[in-house]
Formats: structure tokens, sequence, C-alpha cells
């Protein structure tokens, strides 16, 4: 035994008791995951009708893409950028990698693909939260929870094909966080992983090529006199940009996809009209709809110009203001622009068929204005008495409640083709595919009438409109109306040659009247068109014994 005389002799001393927790920092971490927690439940509770929801539109990539059957469709998603090109010619294998390994838990029920989106809203809606407290921006959270409760993120939040938006959201958001990490340490390996994340995003969707702007924009707000070595560490990023854009743009020129063919002047007016529909959305989202009606384009007339001229003398005054109000304006402006970009319609891009704008498109820009808005309520509330900060914060709950009740609506919209074209149709009853595809519902639902009323006027709105030829026909088809189906498919054929389930359908109501070698002839031509065609080999099947007993039923067409 020692004796506590002989510990102090020979300078032991007894060992410290822990220090105890921070409080203050326990309470940080405390309110930090509350938050979290919070915006969570806006994120899922304001568009909860789409865990209920099917598939729409494009959805038929994931509920019927073989590639996501087998690991060779893996494989191929990853090496074979044309596997998918057909229906969707982009390359996007991060995407169909996401999809590849949920059609392997759950096969093709939706609800699990609708619970997957939403769970990155409402991620995105936290990374939202942190990088803005990160950039020291007043009212982060007001900012992130209206980020995920206002209504134009339906369209991302509940359509499945709409996955690329949330997903490449999630790895920008990422990259821009791990990037302010690099600007504090300056450790290669996290500027490493901020590149590695923006290539993610981009091959989950290559419209996020604009992060390197962000970021540059971030370097010249936040810093009084940036350094040369901050620049040089975006030029890998601009790098990734330029040889993503241009890939795209290649690549999506193989397949010579409809344009509307619009002159660059007039693509320079729908942008600047495009800047401010976008912002009214913010500021009054009501009216949402799947496709929005394209407004004219009249290059002799003033009007248009306003716009673009509106936008333009905005970012300058800002930029004149910049000494007394801060760069912070001005940065959010040129961010919101930017990032809105590649869809202003400047470079044409195939939805411009169908309309100009898109609430999708306002996923990642619509941060800027958000932000922006509520750091003046934020910065506002300081300067009031305690009275008066309580009441705007309680009409800011009363807000975020507001939003996240539109935003129900519009998520339950997305329900099936009836209920989304259904509304389309009422709101926009000029769409040509807003017809179609509620044609689409009417027809699953057995109502085969009523469904060829809207292919035929889908048909009449956008003449050559192939798709709609092959629905209307194969829809008379399935009535018996022989004649009328061999009419419109041929004119089918006739302004799409390689439309190989226009062929399949024609040789249905080819062989109704009894013309099987025309019938197998077209079925042929659709199995060189598509060899994994499993219909079309079927009914060759089935046409080949007609021909010998004129005695079989042949399989019904693939609509």
């Amino acid at each position: 035994m020692v004796s506590r005389k002989q510990k102090a002799k020979s300078g032991a001393t007894a060992p410290r008791p822990p220090a105890p927790p921070d409080s203050r920092a326990v309470g940080e971490r405390h309110q930090f995951w509350l938050g979290a927690a919070a915006l969570i439940v806006i994120g899922f509770v304001s568009f909860l009708p789409a865990v209920w929801a099917g598939f729409v539109w494009d959805d038929e990539l994931v509920h019927s893409n073989p590639l996501l059957e087998s690991a060779n469709g893996l494989w191929r998603i990853w090496t074979d950028p044309y596997s998918s090109a057909e229906k969707d010619p982009r390359y996007w294998p991060i995407l169909y990698t996401s999809f590849w390994i949920e059609h392997q838990l759950w096969g093709a029920a939706p609800m699990g693909y609708h619970i997957v989106n939403l769970a990155l809203h409402a991620l995105n809606g936290v990374l939202v939260w942190i990088l803005l407290r990160r950039l020291g921006v007043p009212g982060a959270w007001l900012a992130a929870a209206i980020f995920l409760a206002h209504p134009t993120r339906a369209e991302v939040a509940a359509w499945v094909i709409e996955r690329k938006g949330l997903l490449s959201s999630t790895f920008y958001l990422l990259s821009c966080l791990a990037f302010l990490r690099f600007f504090d340490t300056r450790k290669r390996g996290i500027h490493a992983v901020s590149l590695l994340l923006f290539v993610c995003a981009i091959l989950t969707k290559p419209t996020t090529v604009t992060l390197p702007a962000a970021l540059a924009l971030w370097v010249w707000w936040k810093r009084d006199e940036p350094e040369l070595r901050d620049w040089a560490a975006l030029i890998p990023f601009f790098t990734v940009s330029a040889g993503a854009a241009a890939f795209t743009v290649w690549f999506a020129g193989e397949f010579s996809l409809a344009l509307p063919g619009l002159s660059p002047l007039e693509r320079f007016l729908v942008s600047g009209r495009a800047i401010w529909f976008y912002a009214e959305k913010i500021v009054w989202p009501f009216h949402l709809m799947a496709i929005y009606p394209r407004w004219p384009i009249d290059t002799a007339s003033a009007a248009p110009y306003l716009f673009p001229a509106a936008a333009f003398l905005a970012a300058l005054g800002l930029w004149i203001a910049r000494g007394s109000i801060g760069k912070a304006p001005l940065v959010a402006l040129l961010y919101f622009i930017l990032t809105l970009a590649p869809v202003l319609g400047v470079v044409e891009f195939s939805f411009m068929i169908e309309s100009y704008v898109a609430d999708r498109f306002l996923y990642l820009p619509g941060i800027a204005p958000i932000a922006l808005i509520c750091a003046a309520v934020a910065i506002g509330a300081r300067r009031w008495g305690e009275a008066s900060r309580q009441g705007v914060w309680a009409l800011c709950a009363i807000l975020i409640v507001g939003l996240g009740s539109l935003s129900w609506r519009q998520a339950a919209l997305y329900h099936s083709l009836l209920t989304l074209f259904g509304h389309c149709v009422e709101s926009n009853p000029e769409s040509a595919t807003a017809h179609n595809n509620y044609g689409y519902g009417l027809r699953d639902a057995g109502r085969l009438d009523e469904a060829i009323e809207h292919f035929a006027r889908a048909a009449e709105l956008r003449p050559g409109y192939a798709t709609a030829l092959n629905n209307l026909g194969a829809a008379y088809g399935k009535l018996g109306h022989f004649d009328e189906a061999i009419q419109h498919l041929e004119q089918a054929i006739e302004v799409r040659a390689n439309y190989a389930e226009a062929h399949n359908n024609l040789a249905n109501a080819l062989c109704g009247k009894g013309r099987f070698e025309e019938a197998s002839m077209h079925l042929q031509e659709a199995l060189r068109i598509d060899p994994d065609y499993e219909s079309a080999r079927k009914n060759l099947a089935l046409v080949e014994d007609m021909m010998r007993n004129a005695a079989l039923p042949l399989a019904g067409p693939p609509l």
C-alpha cells in the first residue's frame, strides 16, 4: 500500500474526473436534431398522398424496363449509353442503378419507389438547411421548410421517374457542402470527394452542370479578395461540367429529338419570360399543371422584350446597390438564373415541344429566392419587439401549413393517369400530350370510346403525332374497327418508320382483315427494329400458325 504522503512526494496525482459536457453544445445538438426531424415530417406530410399513387407518364421506364430485371441489365446501364435509347435517349446510369436496386426489392410495386422519393425530398430539405446555415443565411430553417412544403415540388416528389431531380439534387447539395469544407481545411481529399459527388450528380441528371457557376458565385460572395488558389480549385469542376454538357448535346443529337425549331431571337425571348414565370410560381404557387400552355412569341411586338430587359435591369440595380445592401441579393438572382439556364430555352430541348416551362425545373433554382425572402423576414423580425417577432413566426407557421395543404392537393393529382391528365386537359385543353395521356388512362379503365375521342383530339392538335395515331389505331383495333385501325396505324408508320409498336399493332389489325402475309411482314419489321420485343415475337408465331390453319387468335396489342 502506498500512503497518500508517499504519493504526494512522488508527484503522483489522483485522476481527474472527466469534464462535464458543454451544456451549450449539447443544447445545440438537440436543437439540430429536433429541427431536422421537423423538416423530415414536413417533407413527408406535404406530399403524403404520393405514397399511394401509381405510375404515370414516363414511369414505364421503371415498371416495364427490361434493364431493371437482370444483372446483365445493370451492366448495360453503365456500359451501353444506347441501352435505353429508344424510349429515353439519355445516359443516366446512377438514376437507373437506383431503380435497378429497388426493382430487385419490390419489383413493379409503385409504393416503394414513392416512399424513396419522399425520403430523398426530405433529406434534401435537411441538406438545404445545413448548407444555408453554413453560408450564414438568416432564417435558414424557415427557408428549408418552405423549400420542402412548396407545391412546385409536387412534380418531383410525386412522380417516380423524377427521381432524377431528387437524387441529383442530393449529390449536388452534398458536393456543395464538401466544397465549403475544403475551403476551411484545404485538404485535397475533401476536394476530391466534392468533385466525385459532382460527377455523381451529372450521371443522375446532367442539368446539374451549373454547380461550378454556383460555387464561383459563393467564392465571389464570401471572399473579399479571392486568391488565385480559390479560383484554381474550381478548374476541375468547370472541366467536368464542359465535358458533360458537350456529351449531353452530342448524345441527344444522335437521336434527332423533336425540337420546336425556334430562332435564336425567339429562344432569347422565351428565356426572358421563363425567368419571370418561375419567379411568379415561387411567390404565387397556384394554377399548377403537368403541362403549361406555350405562350405565343411575337418578335415584332415590344412586349416580349420587356421580360429579359427587366431581368437585366434587376441584376444591374443589385450590382450598383451591392455596396449598401451587400452582395447577397445579387448572388441569389444570379444563382436563380444560372441554375435555370439549361432549361430556360436558350438551348432547345425536347420538352419545349410540350411547354417552355415545368415545375420540376424549379427544384434547385428555387432555393435562392426562397432563402432571400426568408432572410429578409428573419432580419426584420430581429429588429422588432418580442411580440412582433412572435407574430411573424406565427404567420410563417401558418404559411408552411398553407403551402403543405396546397402540396397535398397537388400530390394527390399524381394518383393515376386519369387524375393527373384529367386535370391537365381541363387546365390546358390545347395540349396534345395531355389528351393522349388522358386517353391512356381511359383505355386502361376500359373506357375505349372515350379514349378514342382524346387520342383523336391529340392527333388533331398536333398533326403527325405518331404516338397518338398509334394509340388511336390500336384502340379502334380493340373494338374490331379494323379499317379505321389500319388507316391510323399506317399514318403513324409513315411519320415514324422505326416505330416497332405501331408495326405490331398494324399486324393485329391486318389479321382482323385476314391479311396474314402483310401482318407477318410488319411483325418481322417490328423485331428488326427491336429484337427484344417479346409481344411481336409471340404474335409472329401466331401469325405463322394462322397462315397454316386460319384458326388461332392473335395476341392483343401491347398498348
